[in-house]
């Protein structure tokens, strides 16, 4: 095969691949998390306030990170000046995530976690049920005390499960808020599985470019 008809060949797979993802983007779906170490999360935080503006296509959630699991597995205390879980993510009126970040502050004297920045971090997917009051983040650790412990690599990622958030109709077109005592947010390590729709998209993309190659060969014979 020539090379600009190879150039050609995957230009259209990249094309055909991007119209995929930003149609799959646009069904958002839940993310079904498994978090390490559950039942307890690394970080487990509470009283959280939901805040989202349909205009502004912004999602504002604040909280109390108030322990903190150890690598024995011990829960340790955390010092926090009141609310000290931070959260702002984009997420457009048809629950599209477009990005976000997070903050958490305080510290765990016996961990040595004394600098006031527990964990912050970049939201790198986000996802939903409808019907189900249950939100869920992934994300890239850039700092705080525990980020060692987020680190990304071939088989962990971070994540956030938010569960009890009073929010259930799925519906990004209008401004939401809850102020829900009983909502818990886990933030723990998951492990970096592939989702179904990757592996879908990247089945389809193989055979559009196997039959585009057909294709290019039947022409040039």
């Amino acid at each position: 095969m020539r090379l600009s008809t190879v150039t050609k060949t995957f230009s259209a797979l990249a094309l055909s691949l991007g119209m995929l993802t930003v149609s799959a983007q646009a069904q958002a779906a839940a993310l079904n998390l498994n978090l390490e170490g559950a039942p307890a999360p690394d970080i487990a935080s509470f009283y959280n306030s939901f805040s989202y503006s349909a205009i502004d296509d912004l999602l504002t959630i604040t909280g109390a990170a108030l322990s903190f699991r150890a690598e024995d597995n011990t829960q340790k205390n955390i010092d926090t000046p009141n609310y000290n879980f931070n959260l702002t993510a984009n997420i457009d009126d048809s629950g599209t995530f477009l990005g976000g970040v997070f903050e958490i502050t305080g510290t765990v004297a016996e961990l040595g976690y004394n600098s006031g920045s527990l964990l912050t971090g970049s939201l790198t997917a986000f996802g939903f049920e409808s019907g189900s009051e249950t939100l869920e983040f992934t994300f890239d650790a850039t700092g705080g005390d525990s980020y060692s412990r987020y680190l990304e690599d071939a088989y962990y990622v971070g994540g956030m499960v938010l569960s009890n958030t009073g929010f259930n109709s799925g519906d990004f077109t209008q401004d939401w808020s809850a102020s829900e005592q009983d909502s818990k947010i886990d933030t723990s390590v998951i492990s970096a599985v592939p989702e179904p729709s990757s592996y879908l998209l990247m089945g389809l993309g193989l055979v559009m470019l196997s039959g585009f190659v057909r294709r290019q060969n039947s022409k040039q014979a």
